[in-house]
């Protein structure tokens, strides 16, 4: 889980999927240190302090890639360097889940200054993933305010 923030979505695919290792990756040391409190009974989720644009795994090594709520907190060439890192570390045939808001969400988002919402206000979700070479996306909107792109690297590169 990419920009993992306290670590709630890790935590659940941590319980989902109890056999599987989950690692939360975050930037912020604040942010590890409440989500280990948070979710310390969870023994296959694992903590990194790291960028998300440069974790240093190895090339093909993880079979799924979450991210919530960080692509706009990017600027457009971070956002490219995640996801061609994103590529890199995913195995062949591995699955990048993206949710982040709706464009338009920004323009009065709770208060809060965005840095870099004139660039997500013409962010293009499919273009940006199809341009990291990513196949087979499909969108998805759970929430009101969200997007959610699923999408693979191939099998074969």
């Amino acid at each position: 889980d990419l920009g993992a923030g306290v670590g709630d979505d890790a935590a659940a695919i941590a319980r989902r999927l109890q056999s599987a290792t989950v690692t939360a990756w975050e930037a912020s040391p604040f942010m590890i240190v409440v989500g280990r409190l948070y979710h310390q009974a969870l023994p296959n989720l694992r903590w990194k302090h790291g960028l998300a644009e440069k974790t240093e795994l190895p090339d093909n090594s993880v079979d799924a890639i979450n991210m919530t709520y960080l692509l706009h907190e990017c600027p457009d060439e971070i956002k490219q360097l995640i996801l061609a890192e994103c590529w890199r570390v995913l195995a062949p045939g591995g699955l990048l889940v993206v949710t982040d808001s709706l464009p338009g969400d920004l323009y009065s988002y709770r208060g809060f200054f965005e840095p870099y919402k004139e660039q997500w206000l013409k962010i293009d979700p499919d273009k940006l993933l199809t341009e990291a070479g990513f196949i087979k996306i499909k969108a998805y909107q759970i929430a009101y305010s969200t997007w959610t792109r699923v999408g693979f690297k191939p099998a074969t590169t």
